[in-house]
């Protein structure tokens, strides 16, 4: 079974050359933009995205010219092809895929579809068409979710869901995660959280829903409603989630949403015994009138189930870091002495965590830096842990890819280590 296994590796490795050479050949694969458009009013293209793409796409659903003029004006202005063609609504899955056929009657010298919205804002790094060979690629947004966006030609493609989608071969509709593209990366308008809760919700109620869909949507969901700070609800469906099994990436990242969940929620109930004047936010996040004590001993007991779900997810998946680093902050945010050590502990297990190339919601500053960050926080708590916290700041102040932010704090505790 290895050898077949060896045999397949080998040969898709010859065809990916073989293909890499056409397109050094042809000079570079032709990119065509695809832009879905129904009742917009955003209109922003952005420029970095000439670099990228040869041709665009318009499908409108709508007849909005308001919206369509101004990107027929900057394809002019930066002479690239475009076409317009009209659509019935039905169901954004079903425009999704018919998006594709259009596009590829459009312009059929096409190699890739780049599935963008008006308002979404690309960042291009060092992006190479060369490179491109594989069916399906994924592009991270500034939110950490990745969603495949650029898509081979050559296969006659199948869009699954209205929000958090996800592509399939029409004939081979098994899933697969598409290869991450770097070079390219999405700055995604956080106003429309509310309308994907929306979309999710409907998902989730249709009676023809696949099991592998439902679970998909719940995942999702969750972490929707912890971004728009609904975090009982987030918990119950992220709790359901890490319950019925699946994929093991989901189950952790579900886990780890119900641990980030209790923690912020904790931080909200916590502040309102800071502030007494906000009376719009006392009544939000502290509904029935908790005094100070009763405020601090709710927090404790969110806080501890934070680190109980942290633990889970670690215990799941512990060839990830991300909710040991959670832990650790929170033990030290805590600041009481017994927490101090527990956080040096966690610290070093996460510490020797390797980053993984292809999982979900990969938080690569955990992998980098956030473990050395936090141990310089508390180590000069420790006599003989100070060692360690002046190596980790030696090593992090000689970078200069350090966020600002990091380093200000760091500079901070100098003193401590003198």
């Amino acid at each position: 079974m290895s050898n077949r296994k060896n045999v397949a590796q080998n040969h898709q490795k010859t065809l990916d050359r073989m293909r890499k050479k056409m397109i050094e050949n042809k000079g570079g694969q032709k990119i065509c933009l695809i832009l879905l458009i129904k009742d917009q009013t955003d209109n922003i293209l952005s420029d970095s995205l000439k670099f990228v793409i040869n041709m665009i796409s318009i499908i409108d659903l709508s007849n909005n010219n308001d919206t369509i003029n101004p990107i027929v004006d900057w394809c002019k202005n930066n002479n690239i092809p475009i076409k317009i063609n009209t659509d019935n609504f039905k169901d954004i899955a079903i425009n999704k895929t018919n998006s594709i056929k259009i596009s590829k009657l459009a312009f059929p010298d096409s190699d890739y579809f780049l599935l963008s919205e008006l308002d979404f804002i690309w960042t291009v790094n060092d992006f190479d068409k060369e490179i491109l060979t594989k069916d399906k690629y994924d592009i991270i947004d500034d939110n950490n979710y990745q969603c495949t966006r650029l898509l081979s030609s050559k296969i006659n493609w199948l869009c699954h869901l209205n929000t958090h989608e996800y592509w399939t071969d029409i004939n081979d509709k098994s899933y697969s995660n598409g290869n991450l593209l770097t070079s390219l990366s999405i700055n995604v308008n956080d106003n429309k959280y509310q309308e994907k809760i929306s979309l999710l919700r409907e998902e989730i109620k249709c009676l023809g829903i696949s099991k592998f869909d439902k679970l998909r949507v719940k995942f999702y969901l969750g972490l929707m409603l912890k971004n728009v700070n609904s975090f009982e609800e987030a918990i119950i469906y992220s709790k359901e989630r890490m319950m019925e099994g699946g994929c093991k990436e989901e189950i952790y990242y579900s886990t780890y949403n119900v641990g980030m969940s209790y923690e912020k929620w904790g931080w909200r109930m916590k502040k309102c015994i800071q502030i007494k004047d906000d009376l719009e936010y006392i009544k939000k996040w502290n509904p029935n009138n908790l005094n100070d004590e009763e405020l601090l001993l709710e927090t404790v007991k969110l806080f501890k189930q934070a680190l109980l779900y942290y633990k889970k997810a670690y215990d799941s998946h512990p060839t990830r870091s991300e909710s040991l680093y959670s832990s650790a902050k929170l033990y030290r945010k805590l600041a009481i002495n017994e927490m101090f050590i527990l956080a040096y502990q966690t610290i070093m297990i996460g510490k020797r965590i390797k980053c993984p190339s292809d999982y979900l919601f990969v938080n690569k500053a955990c992998y980098d830096y956030l473990f050395d960050y936090e141990l310089i926080m508390i180590a000069y708590l420790f006599p003989e842990k100070k060692s360690e916290g002046k190596e980790a700041m030696g090593r992090l102040l000689n970078r200069d890819d350090i966020p600002i932010k990091i380093k200000q704090n760091i500079l901070s505790k100098t003193e401590f280590y003198e």
